[in-house]
């Protein structure tokens, strides 16, 4: 054990950010590293710890007191702002908590069923005839979107310019002018928010929006820079999450004609193949900075260190899960996959992405139930802070 520890303790060659790599890949190097270690350090970026294992990486979520959401991106370990409600511990996170999940409750969303089945079908609609679609940019990139930015309150027209931010925001890039861009899309879109909060103060609706802006603080309603910082803390995952999910599934399906066969002729199969596909391909990372010394993992990690908790290791971990590489149905062990987090931060659209997703893979498999990868395409993945497909050109007869 010592000599893995004293492997563990010197920088293993790994980068958080890679702009253009074989679609997978970033779930291999990840496979192969847990096999070697349970936690390793980096000096990429500012330096960085990543757990592997799946006990470690959910004991970490669930020890808030040790491992703090004060920093989330481990590229940044001392951010100007700690914004709410992703950005705070227990007990202001739980204020926050409370107020928030109600929205997102499986009986609200619910409540959206018609709305996001119609949004679904609409776009289906439009591509069923053509044959051919890039997924992402048809599909998953609108899809899910849409339906957000709804319940949200936000203008659906706006989609398009709030991607383009999102994405500068999100894509860390040692490209020339990249953190311009991501400085400026930051500004451009806090004062979008701004705005819209101002408007809907002014002429309230019933969505998420206006909803906050009845809260209060100690007997003092919240102010509109608060709403609008918590709109910009949802909006940017809220736009990509589910979109990145969607996008690993059907890459998934266009290259397993058994699967895709099996969910067209029984969808009953959808909620237990969706666990299947949110463990085997989970987009997101988890950041946290150590409020003080750990040695979860193995290893002397320091306060004040960041550190890596990448569901997409602790999915795959083989003393959780047997044959983790394998799509496998009903697994016998029960899925405990990590893809919504743990703890105090689990997902908070949890509920809404797994009725988004279920709906997709209904309603597309009525309407298109054979395809597959258009033959020359080249699909490649972009990896930072969470995992997604560039492009996924799909045919079908």
């Amino acid at each position: 054990m010592a000599s893995r520890i004293d492997k563990t303790v010197t920088d293993v060659d790994f980068r958080l950010i890679e702009e253009s790599s074989p679609v997978g890949s970033q779930f291999a190097i990840l496979d192969s590293l847990r096999s070697q270690y349970s936690s390793f350090h980096t000096s990429d970026l500012s330096g960085f710890w990543v757990l592997t294992g799946h006990d470690d990486i959910e004991n970490a979520l669930h020890d808030h007191e040790t491992f703090s959401s004060k920093s989330v991106y481990v590229g940044d370990p001392d951010p100007a702002r700690n914004w709410p409600p992703v950005m705070v511990d227990p007990p202001e996170h739980t204020w926050w908590r409370r107020r928030l999940s109600p929205l997102f409750s499986p009986r609200v969303v619910e409540r959206h069923r018609g709305l996001i089945t119609d949004r679904c079908t609409e776009l289906l609609s439009q591509l069923a005839d053509k044959r051919s679609c890039d997924f992402v940019a048809d599909f998953s990139g609108k899809f899910p979107a849409y339906v957000f930015l709804t319940l949200m309150g936000i203008p659906v027209e706006d989609l398009d310019q709030l991607m383009s931010w999102q994405a500068d925001i999100e894509r860390p890039s040692a490209a020339p002018g990249a953190a311009d861009r991501m400085q400026h899309a930051a500004f451009s879109l806090a004062i979008y928010m701004a705005e819209l909060v101002t408007e809907r103060k002014a002429s309230p609706r019933d969505d998420v929006i206006s909803q906050a802006l009845t809260w209060d603080i100690d007997g003092k309603t919240i102010s509109e820079a608060q709403v609008a910082e918590l709109c910009m803390l949802l909006v940017i995952p809220g736009l990509a999450t589910v979109a990145a999910e969607l996008g690993y599934i059907w890459w998934h399906l266009a290259a397993h004609e058994d699967i895709r066969r099996q969910i067209a002729s029984s969808p009953e199969i959808i909620p237990s193949a969706m666990e299947e596909f949110f463990r085997l391909y989970a987009p997101a990372v988890a950041g946290r900075k150590l409020a003080k010394d750990s040695q979860l993992g193995g290893c002397p990690m320091k306060a004040g260190e960041m550190v890596m908790l990448p569901p997409a290791s602790a999915n795959r971990d083989p003393k959780v899960f047997p044959d983790p590489t394998r799509f496998m149905l009903n697994r016998a062990s029960g899925n405990r996959h990590l893809t919504f987090g743990g703890g105090a931060h689990y997902c908070l659209g949890a509920n809404l992405a797994r009725v988004e997703i279920q709906i997709a893979l209904e309603q597309w498999h009525k309407l298109i139930p054979e395809y597959r990868l258009e033959p020359s395409a080249s699909v490649e993945e972009y990896r930072s802070q969470s995992f997604w497909i560039k492009s996924l050109p799909l045919i079908w007869p």
